[in-house]
């Protein structure tokens, strides 16, 4: 048997049904995967007997399982509560670290046959951007949807992993103001073994928006209003939830975001709203913080001229009254105390562009913020 041929076989299937690697558990503790994941029944009948078949063939293998199996095993506990430890889940498991080594050593080597990799498989018009002697992408028509995520037409795709932060965030700010013509002359690396239908994306992790207003880029033509964005539950096995308690913040509640007019300034604030009993213990005594920003932008010429955010303290009875009203109308409910976390003042300190990446970073973890914001924020959910 070739282990290989197998595992590049199956990797192709995952990753056109666009199924992360952990998700796999769940066909294995018989937790079913939603429907609405996947295009037709018949593709999600052929990825489930693919999955079953793969994970008998690695059960049935001689190789002993690795330490770092069993290190995954109690992650994986913590993320879908307890089950049965049996060979099969043990099986599962490997077979999620033997596809994650498998598909990062495509991108680590860059010895991947990229003109058959998935991404050009299923978007075969990024071929003409991609110089096959270097494996790079001419950036003329790709997009910089975030800090690390790529976009063209329908697919988001990822920056190759050994490209620094820094520096993949230093040229975006390049890349934001470049004409047409300078694109051009920019090439990237990316990874092209995995990447995300973007309409699935949105629809898995971007679906909360509930009333008021979109963001319009141009500050000054935002309506003055009050915009929520919920966070929402479809049932206690759904793949989502899993995502949240592993990843970002589990006790969001709501988001709320405002926009008001001034004398002289058009005023922002966002402040997130989480479960009552998400209680810190500050002072000795249970209270519940949630982040909130301030911004203000010269009504003259729509640049931001101050920034600040704190963190909101409120005790229990205050922030009763606060959940049960909007912000907009909470003049009489205050926190017990606001900590200053940072303040920005002055124009032309920050621009716009980066107000909208630092607000985003602020509220690292909130889907709700990555919403409002759309593409012009960082998706932090890797």
């Amino acid at each position: 048997m070739n282990w290989t041929k197998l595992l590049d076989e199956f990797n192709l299937l995952v990753t056109a049904s666009y199924i992360m690697s952990w998700d796999l558990l769940t066909i294995s503790i018989k937790k079913d995967i939603p429907e609405s994941f996947f295009a037709t029944r018949e593709e999600r009948s052929i990825l489930k007997e693919a999955c079953e078949r793969i994970i008998n063939i690695r059960a049935n293998m001689s190789t002993s399982y690795s330490q770092e199996t069993f290190d995954h095993l109690k992650k994986y506990q913590g993320i879908f509560g307890a089950f049965e430890v049996t060979n099969e889940i043990l099986a599962t498991i490997q077979v999620i670290l033997d596809l994650r080594d498998y598909q990062s050593s495509w991108d680590r080597t860059l010895k991947y046959p990229h003109i058959s990799s998935p991404l050009l498989r299923d978007c075969p018009e990024l071929k003409k951007y991609l110089n096959g002697r270097y494996n790079i992408f001419n950036m003329s028509e790709i997009e910089f949807l975030g800090d690390f995520e790529y976009g063209y037409t329908d697919f988001t795709f990822n920056i190759h992993p050994f490209i620094p932060y820094e520096f993949n965030r230093k040229l975006h700010g390049i890349m934001d103001g470049a004409s047409e013509d300078t694109k051009k002359d920019i090439w990237l690396a990316f990874q092209t073994g995995t990447y995300v239908p973007r309409n699935r994306y949105l629809s898995r992790f971007l679906a909360d928006y509930y009333r008021g207003s979109k963001f319009n880029k141009s500050i000054l033509e935002n309506k003055d209003s009050v915009i929520e964005h919920w966070r929402h539950y479809d049932g206690e096995d759904n793949l989502k939830i899993m995502y949240i308690k592993a990843f970002i913040k589990e006790h969001l509640k709501r988001t709320e975001f405002m926009w008001s007019t001034q004398d002289a300034t058009k005023d922002f604030v966002i402040e997130e709203l989480v479960a009552p009993e998400a209680t810190e213990t500050i002072d000795e005594e249970n209270c519940i913080c949630v982040k909130y920003i301030h911004t203000q932008f010269s009504l003259t010429s729509g640049n931001c001229i101050h920034f600040d955010g704190c963190m909101n303290i409120y005790d229990s009875e205050s922030y009763r009254k606060r959940l049960e009203t909007n912000i907009n109308k909470r003049s009489g409910i205050k926190a017990k105390k606001h900590m200053k976390l940072f303040r920005i003042d002055g124009d032309n300190v920050i621009t716009n562009s980066e107000w909208i990446l630092l607000a985003g970073a602020y509220f690292k973890d909130n889907e709700l913020v990555q919403e409002y914001f759309g593409n012009d924020l960082p998706w932090e959910r890797q």
